[in-house]
């Protein structure tokens, strides 16, 4: 059976291949055919604040909403204790399982910077959204009455973006953080693996 471009490429990193050609590759990107091998720069240590500074915001929020959404079910859209612990669950295990799918899709389909970027998006307009359903009284139900099926459309819709965001930041923000650094050298992995302490 033989071997699929992917596998050719990385086997040939910066070595000869059976016609002579050289290839550049830069983290999972072929760069082309050159006849001397490129350093290819990356931002390294000075990307990682935003790096931190992203996972840090996403920890925030994640925590922040899990922490109180119990209360904020039962008391402002007056839900039983039962289907606010319904709702909770599912939306810890959506966030939970999020990660795997988005893992998937930026490995295969739209890369790392990609994934963390639409990630970062959606979860801006997951928070977005619980805020703006805290604040206007026409998406919460009244005192003593349940909630219409718009306003738990609009909190479900919230916690969805909240939870494939949040599970999009923790799949790829570590990965994105190393592909920041060369790999090609002794000192180069050091500092990935400094990266990863």
């Amino acid at each position: 059976m033989g071997r699929s471009t992917h596998d050719q490429r990385w086997e040939n990193n910066g070595r000869k291949s059976a016609k002579g050609d050289i290839y550049k590759v830069c983290g999972e990107e072929e760069l082309g055919d050159t006849v001397e091998r490129e350093l290819c720069t990356r931002g390294g240590y000075r990307t990682m604040p935003f790096t931190m500074g992203n996972q840090l915001c996403n920890g925030l929020v994640e925590k922040g909403v899990n922490l109180n959404l119990m209360s904020y079910l039962t008391k402002r859209y007056n839900m039983r204790h039962v289907a606010g612990a319904t709702v909770l669950n599912v939306s810890f295990g959506t966030s939970s399982m999020t990660p795997l799918l988005v893992a998937y899709l930026s490995d295969a389909y739209f890369g790392r910077f990609w994934a963390v970027v639409l990630s970062c998006f959606l979860n801006l307009l997951g928070s977005l959204f619980l805020t703006i359903s805290a604040v206007s009284s026409s998406l919460r139900p009244g005192p003593q009455q349940e909630a219409a099926g718009v306003q738990l459309a609009f909190l479900f819709t919230a916690l969805l973006f909240n939870a494939i965001g949040g599970g999009g930041l923790w799949a790829c923000t570590s990965a994105f953080g190393a592909d920041q650094f060369n790999k090609s050298g002794p000192e180069d992995k050091k500092q990935v693996q400094s990266f990863f302490n």
